[in-house]
């Protein structure tokens, strides 16, 4: 599979320094002086758009810094197909922030990257370029595909690689699933994420008959686009902002509470998940983002989760999943510094 490039903020290293990401390169943009062994990502999402500073040294990646703010650009698409005047607002206050957060930390690099229904905007080159002015460095659109490469590779990551898995990962505008077994990679992305289903399926979130209605459309969906047999897999791993939600609930943990030590391998069977949903629909909206665990902005889209989540289990015929806290964010830092050795 052809590579993507990735152009990056560089501090330190002058304007020939070159960062290589996939198969290809680019120039990067020089910016002072920076911590010879922290590196950043920022995501810009369908729902949430995020960051992470980590430390990179001798093969590790430590994370130092998080951070995240739910913009919700899927549900400010227009009628038309292009971001309205709140998402460009939104989108650069929630970035503005953001830096503040890093600069304080000068990494050496920093990458952007941008997913989900971008992708499909209709002002997506004028979209981005507003934010690339805002953030200083180029943002790489990643191709659903190449999104869920990268999810493989971050949330794998945190079990040491292990072959025969499959790991998925539960945007608000798409699903990718990534699955290694044999020696060999594969990967997909269903433009049906929990946003989009909320906003095809509305009610969904509170109605038990308009969900299973949900269900029934993402699982044909899911078959009709993975179309292989489920291999003999070992490992099923879930990421995202669902999966790390429902880890939460299930652990009781408060969201200040939230890291990937206390998250990273729990399990979810598959009773347990259908036992999560079952209370969740006996509670309203408001009352649902007081439980331990469950963001308020995550109290509607958790519930289209949970049904993506249920049908990946039965199509690989698995009785649970096991979450990562890890995901996309660690897959695009392990990859790139990876082929650059020790990335100083």
């Amino acid at each position: 599979m052809q590579g993507i490039w990735l152009r990056c903020r560089e501090k330190g290293q002058g304007d020939n320094c070159k960062a290589f990401f996939g198969h290809g390169r680019e120039d990067q943009r020089a910016f002072g002086r920076g911590h010879m062994s922290l590196f950043g990502v920022v995501e810009l999402g369908s729902h949430t758009f995020r960051y992470l500073v980590a430390e990179y040294k001798d093969g590790v990646l430590v994370p130092i810094l998080r951070g995240r703010s739910y913009v919700g650009l899927g549900k400010r698409l227009q009628r038309d197909g292009s971001f309205g005047l709140d998402a460009y607002d939104a989108s650069i206050k929630a970035v503005e922030e953001f830096l503040n957060e890093i600069n304080s930390l000068e990494p050496l690099r920093l990458w952007a990257i941008a997913t989900g229904v971008i992708r499909d905007a209709k002002d997506r080159e004028r979209f981005l370029a507003h934010l690339e002015k805002a953030i200083g460095c180029n943002i790489s659109l990643l191709e659903g595909r190449e999104e869920a490469r990268l999810s493989l590779v971050g949330a794998s990551y945190s079990f040491r690689d292990p072959e025969d898995v499959a790991v998925f990962d539960i945007g608000g505008g798409s699903v990718e699933i990534g699955i290694r077994s044999k020696g060999e990679e594969g990967y997909i992305s269903i433009p049906f994420g929990c946003l989009v289903l909320l906003k095809r399926f509305p009610g969904c979130e509170t109605d038990q008959a308009r969900w299973n209605e949900m269900r029934e459309f993402w699982a044909k969906e899911l078959r009709l686009e993975l179309q292989v047999p489920p291999k003999d897999l070992k490992f099923l791993i879930g990421t995202g902002g669902t999966m790390v939600s429902l880890a939460a609930l299930k652990r009781h943990l408060h969201l200040k509470d939230l890291n990937p030590g206390l998250i990273t391998g729990t399990e979810l069977a598959l009773e347990e998940l259908e036992g999560m949903k079952d209370r969740l629909f006996l509670l309203p909206l408001e009352s649902r983002g007081e439980l331990p665990g469950l963001d308020p902005e995550r109290a509607a889209p958790i519930m289209p989760g949970i049904a993506i989540v249920l049908e990946i289990l039965s199509y690989f015929q698995k009785e649970k999943v096991v979450v990562s806290f890890e995901d996309l964010l660690e897959g695009v830092l392990v990859t790139n510094l990876r082929s650059q050795g020790d990335g100083t």
